[in-house]
């Protein structure tokens, strides 16, 4: 059942978004040969004429009178019904006026790929056809024994009765062997024996799935008192309606996933549906796992980890009803549920929920928009909140819940700090030391695996060195594109640059001063893989880091192999560091703690706590208790101190002095401006073309409205990383505690109306608001 047509939908004309970086719409005519079939909807995708190219549209109004000039036709329109339901392209609108981009770019990150396209694009599946009797197929297909194996494949599939839904009793064409995709099944296809069918064959968008109760789910556990009183305080928004968001902070193996569930159980009941947005893939298969326990086949899952095909399947669910709880990523923000009434962000804090790529937006801030226009409910989960949610719940913003302690009274684990400036080096005299394991931690180590426990080493650098250098002259060997120096990869024996993926093989003597003396220098994650391999041989270890990760479904598989007790140690990046709730685990060790702490940023204290903080976290949370060992060279940082101490009020009175003296966030807003350009030269002048404009724009504002809020700017200064796969860097940033005059002026200058914002040719000018990082 599609939507009827709108009554503000002009016959004729219509507003379409296209997703390039301006902040209007555009008319279209509806020419009479698509009138002739039907109106097109608001939310469908057309194919339009657009500055000497053919680009995807939206329509996102109907043209309110004919327009007083000559406009172009529609080319086509691509969908058999709404793609984009109102919500979300409210949503969207609100996004391109805060992040200061088009709707169309705004509406192109809200679809899957593929999403209400040309389906036959999209899916084939095999379904079956006209069959003759048993006897005539057996006769006929003696001598092919490929068809008979593709049509024995589509029967299994189909039933007994041959009928065909989509994803049930079908076979994609896509998961046959190469052997039976083109000749065999062109024959059965000539034949009639098997007909084709493509995604189009699913029931329409936005027809209403009939409600059911949940399959094989798990009887849930008893809540703790502290889960019962934030269950209270949730169920009651949830019954109240309207908006309302909660703050829940919750130190790690407190229960927040059972509280989530219980806030969803209640949103269901009120007949409403849920998103559930977590910050990494890895984290996804426990997550789903979790849910359908709880909820069966009513959870939908979306985020990168699927295929096109898949996620466009999913969404599907999730618009015709048939899904009530979506659980993904960040892009997961935008699922098209039919009745809104629960938004949860777990992890609230986590930087991946920032899209580094045009929109620049955070799922998180956008998860409570959504909320917000829905009259819904949004919880923030973290053990280690952010500062700015921190505040929001200091102030009286969001509602404040807590979980202090562990379920079953399990302890926090015991944590140590090793001084690597001071602490010997060599790891108890085995075999194979060589500094990367304090004796401390493989110590620590040895009796872990004697117990036939498990443990996680966690370093946030991945290769084996973090660079290649002469120890005669100096030389380094660095990115040709970047100003980064090349990491070393054993596996491979290549270098490689991690923001480029720029590769060469390592000199075998220095190109500078022809000395034999090249050394590795820093660790990654390779090399304490084999530093652990050397120290404990008999040891079964997995590494988790994009290197080993490439693959589908890598992240589930060693995960898995954690779960079942087939890996001894698991190291890894950031990624096993958050989220993962694994029993046998009971030693976590943090290679280098420094990592983070050394980012030029203003955040990086505040990362590196919650870094540590988060990876402790996976120790100790089955029976037996956990232990936590921190390497660094810097012991007295506060970071540091309080994340072994599991102090985060005492960390979080500290980090707000410092942002409090220099109008950083929470206490301010921030904009930065990017500059991009293939000259050094070119992006310099223009940056400082751009920071006078902003100054005399700043000049302006503050005058018209008085000094409330002042307007900072800073710069224009070259990037941390001033050239970058290729392109020079520079920045300006701009910073107000008046989130209105900051707006105003922002969007002046992005309307490129004057000379000092409409940057040359060859000049990239982006625009990250709220920006995470100034890098």
């Amino acid at each position: 059942m599609k939507r009827p047509n709108p009554p503000e939908m002009s016959p004729e004309f219509v507003e379409v978004a296209i997703p390039v970086p301006v902040d209007r719409t555009f008319t279209y005519r509806v020419p009479e040969s698509i009138i002739a079939r039907r109106l097109p909807l608001i939310g469908e995708r057309v194919r339009v004429p657009f500055g000497g190219r053919i680009l995807t549209g939206y329509i996102v109004a109907g043209a309110g009178s004919p327009p007083d000039r000559k406009v172009v036709d529609i080319l086509s329109v691509l969908d058999d019904g709404v793609v984009v339901p109102r919500d979300v392209l409210r949503l969207t609108k609100w996004m391109a006026d805060y992040y200061c981009v088009g709707w169309g770019e705004a509406l192109r990150v809200a679809l899957p790929g593929g999403a209400g396209g040309k389906r036959g694009s999209l899916e084939r599946v095999c379904a079956v056809g006209n069959l003759p009797s048993q006897e005539e197929v057996e006769g006929a297909l003696r001598r092919s024994p490929k068809q008979r194996e593709l049509l024995n494949r589509v029967l299994k599939a189909a039933g007994k009765e041959g009928q065909f839904e989509l994803g049930e009793g079908g076979v994609n064409v896509r998961s046959l062997p190469p052997n039976l995709r083109k000749g065999p099944l062109k024959g059965l296809v000539e034949r009639g024996w098997i007909r084709l069918r493509e995604a189009s064959a699913e029931a329409p968008l936005f027809e209403v799935a009939p409600r059911e109760a949940p399959a094989g789910v798990e009887a849930p556990p008893v809540p703790t008192p502290h889960q019962a009183t934030a269950l209270k305080a949730l169920v009651e928004g949830l019954d109240a309606g309207g908006f309302h968001v909660f703050l829940l902070k919750g130190v790690t193996g407190s229960g927040k996933t059972e509280v989530y569930l219980r806030a969803i159980e209640r949103a269901l009941q009120l007949e409403r549906d849920a998103i559930v947005l977590v910050p990494e893939i890895a984290l996804t298969p426990q997550v789903l796992q979790r849910f359908r326990s709880r909820f069966g086949d009513r959870v939908a899952e979306l985020h990168s980890g699927l295929t096109v095909s898949e996620r466009y399947r999913q969404w599907r669910r999730a618009a015709g009803g048939s899904a009530s709880i979506v659980v993904g990523a960040r892009s997961a923000v935008f699922a098209p549920v039919r009745r809104l009434g629960l938004i949860v962000v777990d992890e609230e804090h986590d930087a991946s929920y920032k899209q580094e790529e045009t929109p620049r937006y955070n799922a998180r801030d956008v998860a409570l928009v959504r909320a917000q226009q829905a009259g819904a409910c949004a919880i923030l989960g973290s053990a280690t909140p952010s500062l700015e949610s921190f505040y929001n719940g200091e102030t009286g913003k969001y509602g404040r819940l807590e979980l202090p302690d562990r379920v079953e009274e399990r302890p926090l684990p015991r944590v140590r700090i090793v001084d690597l400036r001071r602490a010997s080096r060599e790891a108890s005299g085995r075999a194979g030391g060589d500094g990367v394991l304090s004796r401390e931690l493989a110590d620590a180590l040895s009796l872990t695996l004697e117990r036939g426990e498990q443990a996680l080493l966690f370093l946030n650098r991945r290769g084996f060195a973090s660079c290649v250098q002469c120890r005669d002259c100096g030389w380094s060997a660095d990115c040709p594109h970047c100003n980064v120096s090349l990491t070393f990869h054993i596996s491979d024996r290549s270098l490689r640059c991690h923001y480029c993926d720029y590769r060469a093989r390592p000199p075998k003597a220095c190109p500078e001063c022809s000395g034999p003396n090249l050394d590795t220098k820093g660790v990654g994650t390779q090399r304490v893989e084999d530093s652990v391999r050397a120290l404990f041989p008999g040891a079964r270890i997995a590494r988790m880091d994009r290197d080993t990760t490439r693959t589908r479904g890598a992240h589930g598989r060693i995960l898995g192999a954690v779960s079942r007790r087939e890996v001894d140690i698991l190291l890894g990046t950031q990624m096993v560091a958050k989220g993962h709730d694994y029993p046998g685990i009971t030693l976590v060790g943090v290679i280098l703690a420094d990592v983070s702490i050394n980012m030029p940023d203003f955040r990086s204290a505040e990362r590196t706590f919650q870094l540590l903080t988060q990876v402790s976290g996976r120790a100790g949370r089955g029976g037996a208790p956990g232990e936590v060992i921190i390497q660094t060279y810097r012991p007295d940082h506060y970071a540091i101190r309080h994340a072994a101490s599991h102090d985060y009020d005492g960390f979080v009175q500290e980090e707000l002095s410092f942002r409090r003296e220099l109008s950083y966030p929470p206490y301010a807003r921030m904009v930065r401006f990017r500059i991009e350009a293939a000259s050094a030269s070119a992006a310099e002048k223009f940056a400082g073309r751009l920071a006078l404009g902003l100054a005399n724009l700043a000049e302006g504002e503050e005058g018209k409205r008085g000094r409330g809020g002042l307007l900072e700017i800073l710069g224009p200064a070259p990037g941390v990383f001033g050239r970058l796969q290729g392109k020079f860097r520079w920045q300006v940033v701009l910073k107000s505690a008046s989130p209105k005059k900051l707006g105003r002026v922002v969007r002046e200058a992005c309307r490129g109306t004057g000379k000092d914002f409409r940057p040359p040719s060859k000049v990239r000018f982006g625009v990250d608001v709220d920006p995470l990082d100034l890098y």
